[in-house]
């Protein structure tokens, strides 16, 4: 089975990420495949998924109308 995690950063930058990838870990060890999804970002670990990722974004001054933008 594929899971899709899905996080906006794919490095440690914090709590979150560190969940991410230590769940991640525990699910490949369980055999199952996992998928990473985030932002593009120089900073990001090395996965065959990274082109799959969106564009940077920044939401200090998200506007709900702008959203659709993004696709």
């Amino acid at each position: 089975m594929k899971i899709l995690q899905i996080n906006k950063f794919y490095y440690l930058k914090g709590g979150s990420e560190r969940h991410v990838f230590s769940l991640s870990r525990l699910l490949r060890e369980a055999g199952y495949e996992v998928v990473p999804f985030a932002m593009a970002d120089e900073n990001n670990e090395i996965t065959p998924y990274s082109r799959y990722f969106s564009r940077p974004v920044s939401l200090e001054n998200f506007n709900l109308k702008n959203i659709f933008k993004l696709f």
